[in-house]
């Protein structure tokens, strides 16, 4: 790795698994933040209402990923608008295009937040799956470069405040494949953006979390 220039070592283990993360902090890795998982009864989320008229919602253009990483940097970290748009463009797993949806100010045209829900009756229920695990969730914003778990009903989302969340998570649930086809949403967020967090603790329950340990790596 270092050879590769790579900066950092990083991992993603069970916090259980307390002979796996004892070996690592005895080689100098330590815990750089948690992945929390989410999930919600589409029952218990607020349905949708109409949108202010300040406010406009459309599919998210290519041209409009750099606001997307702007909106939280800690979340895409080392992650530029070109490997977004391969990874929601390109993606072999889903069709993200169809699902990302943008909040704009009607006046301005100020991006307010983004978001997408992936809906796929072949991908995992969240209620079934063992959250514990450290599995990185398709379509989490943060995670486009890991290798993930396919869950149906995963919603993930950006904003600039805890409004335009709502609105985003109103109109997500407002399509008809969200209404008629889930019973639950997930979510997947990391510990180290405590303002997202908070607003999933209003209305997602934390399933389990998995920590993620990192070093320098120096010659």
């Amino acid at each position: 790795m270092e050879r590769r220039r790579i900066a950092q070592a990083w991992a993603a283990y069970r916090a259980d698994w307390s002979p796996v993360l004892d070996f690592l902090r005895g080689h100098a890795f330590s815990q750089k933040r948690s992945i929390i998982n989410y999930v919600a009864e589409t029952s218990r989320l607020p349905t949708g209402e109409r949108l202010p008229s300040d406010r406009v919602i459309s599919h998210l253009e290519k041209n409009e990923l750099p606001r997307l990483v702007e909106l939280t940097p800690v979340l895409f970290a080392g992650i530029d608008a070109h490997a977004l748009e391969q990874f929601f463009w390109e993606n072999p797993f889903y069709k993200f295009p169809e699902s990302l949806l943008v909040l704009k100010d009607s006046e301005s045209g100020e991006i307010r937040g983004v978001s997408l829900l992936v809906v796929d009756d072949r991908f995992a229920d969240p209620t079934k799956i063992d959250s514990s695990m450290p599995c990185f969730r398709l379509g989490a914003f943060g995670t486009e470069r890991e290798r993930h778990k396919r869950v149906n009903g995963l919603f993930s989302c950006v904003f600039l405040d805890e409004n335009d969340g709502d609105l985003l998570l109103k109109a997500a649930l407002a399509a008809d494949s969200a209404r008629s086809r889930l019973t639950h949403l997930a979510a997947q967020a990391p510990s180290d953006s405590p303002t997202l967090c908070a607003w999933y603790d209003r209305y997602f329950q934390r399933q389990g979390s998995f920590p993620i340990l990192s070093r320098s790596l120096s010659s």
